[in-house]
């Protein structure tokens, strides 16, 4: 087909199709001059700005459905015993540990019994006091020194004593006792509680109620 006659075939479109022109990228307007080019870039530009809009909206409102249902799966906090309660309770100073609703301080400096024990009343707390098989199995197995506790006992046929005067149950804890060692009890490894001489420097733990 010679050139004539692809001029003569493309003379044959309507003239709607003929007024056609480009305004961007895949906008065709059936002529130019019936909107001009700043007047459809603004208009364009206001369409950009409501679909943002639309799209942040729509996000906003993914995300509150998202939070609300992770708020809703979250298991209930037991609270059919003050111990069960207590594990979820209260916080600690700085440099104190939290667990099971109380607080522990581990000293990393070395004392005698009695200055442990002095140590501790500074910080407005007591030696460490073992309550349960609980407080051993949920936070003090996985101490790997040793420590001054709260227990002592005046002879080798007296009972042994928290700081609170209270006695020691032995379903809790269990105690190594050596004749030939001192009156004063330290945590070691492996759960159990050995006693030395109140004299051995050593280092300990205290102990308070979280607030």
């Amino acid at each position: 087909m010679s050139e004539h006659n692809i001029a003569s075939e493309e003379m044959k479109f309507p003239n709607a199709l003929q007024k056609l022109c480009l305004l961007g990228p895949f906008l065709y307007l059936p002529d130019c001059s019936v909107l001009p080019w700043p007047l459809f870039a603004g208009t364009l530009a206001i369409l950009s700005l409501g679909l943002m809009a639309s799209i942040v909206v729509i996000t906003v409102l993914i995300t509150n459905h998202s939070s609300n249902q992770g708020h809703q799966s979250l298991p209930a906090l037991p609270n059919n015993t003050t111990s069960q309660r207590d594990c979820y309770n209260g916080t600690c100073s700085e440099n104190w540990i939290w667990s099971r609703g109380s607080c522990y301080y581990i000293s990393k400096e070395s004392k005698p019994w009695p200055n442990s024990q002095a140590a501790c009343k500074k910080k407005n707390s007591s030696l460490l006091k073992i309550d349960s098989r609980e407080e051993l199995e949920s936070f003090l197995k996985y101490l790997k020194a040793s420590y001054w506790v709260g227990l002592s006992h005046n002879g080798t046929a007296g009972p042994s004593l928290w700081e609170d005067a209270s006695a020691l149950s032995q379903d809790k804890l269990t105690v190594i006792n050596l004749s030939h060692k001192g009156n004063c009890a330290y945590f070691g490894m492996g759960l159990y509680v050995f006693y030395e001489h109140c004299d051995a420097s050593n280092t300990y733990i205290c102990e308070q109620m979280a607030m």
